[in-house]
């Protein structure tokens, strides 16, 4: 019997953030930092916006994503996107994972983008999400319980200022996870 030569690869389909404003977020990232040390908060070079959540695929199926995503520029060209609000999932009581959020501007064409991922990568044999499209930008992961009260009053109290920038392509991003955090490698990128 032949051996299968696929290798498995954890990866997902992100918005990379331009420089400017992942240095904006990791300057927030100082206090929010001092503030808690129960989070595990992301490094900002990894902060991104993901689009969809693949896990562990076979090469085949990663080359076969290369194939499609280039098309995204069929339904899309560059938009305006505003980061605006912070909160946590699944709620303030029992936090897990802090965000950043979308405003309202450009929403459509990112859900059109969204929907547009969902049915190509279905056509591919992925499942479609189960969940709402909930986009944000993850902070950080609860790694401990903790009293979180003093870290949600800052939120409130201090927000991210709300900032826009452009979406002007999509990527495919290989996913290593570390003890000391994720290592992101981009294996592919589309122009919108």
């Amino acid at each position: 019997m032949p051996q299968s030569t696929s290798h498995y690869i954890r990866c997902f389909i992100a918005v990379p953030l331009p420089p400017d404003i992942r240095d904006r977020i990791d300057r927030y990232l100082v206090d929010l930092k001092r503030i808690n040390q129960s989070v595990k908060w992301v490094r900002a070079e990894n902060i991104h916006l993901t689009l969809k959540f693949f896990g562990e695929i076979g090469t085949e199926k990663v080359e076969e994503i290369k194939k499609v995503l280039p098309a995204i520029n069929t339904i899309s060209s560059p938009f305006m996107l505003d980061i605006s609000g912070s909160g946590c999932f699944p709620n303030n009581r029992k936090p897990r994972v802090f965000w950043l959020g979308i405003g309202r501007n450009g929403l459509n064409k990112l859900e059109t983008l969204y929907r547009w991922l969902e049915d190509n990568m279905f056509r591919l044999g992925f499942e479609k999400e189960g969940r709402r499209f909930s986009p944000h930008l993850t902070l950080g992961r609860v790694k401990k319980e903790a009293d979180f009260s003093t870290l949600l009053e800052h939120l409130e109290k201090r927000p991210f200022p709300a900032t826009a920038f452009e979406i002007n392509r999509i990527e495919l991003i290989k996913s290593e996870l570390h003890p000391q955090g994720a290592r992101y490698t981009t294996l592919t990128g589309a122009a919108l």
